[in-house]
């Protein structure tokens, strides 16, 4: 999961960012084979507006270095010269504040086929 805090500069496009936002998660996210499901979030409700997560999903733990590094390369396959990804990553990294969390996070199952449900009281 990566955790980004928006920085809104001056001259903040809503359709640049979008359009930004597209191009990248289709040609690294949706190509990259190790990405099992990816999401990207924003903010909606609340006082803060600035919050930013993109949450992607890959098999195990081998596979968070595998898509990483995976992302990456198709990052550089897509912009391909020095000069393409100079671009794209200045008119990107506008839009964010430079410092972000990388955390990782795993699912949490609940067995719940042994347990005594909790009866409900009459008192309310």
């Amino acid at each position: 999961m990566n955790f980004s805090k928006f920085n809104f500069p001056d001259e903040v496009s809503v359709p640049e960012f979008d359009s930004l936002t597209y191009l990248y998660n289709k040609n690294v996210y949706e190509k990259n084979e190790y990405i099992l499901n990816y999401k990207v979030v924003r903010h909606w409700w609340g006082n803060n507006t600035k919050d930013f997560i993109v949450i992607y999903e890959v098999k195990n733990w081998e596979d968070v270095i595998k898509a990483t590094t995976r992302n990456n390369e198709l990052f550089e396959e897509y912009w391909d010269t020095p000069e393409a990804r100079k671009l794209f990553i200045k008119a990107y990294d506008k839009y964010f504040t430079v410092k972000h969390p990388d955390e990782i996070y795993r699912e949490v199952n609940y067995d719940v086929s042994d347990i005594t449900p909790i009866k409900e009281s009459s008192e309310k």
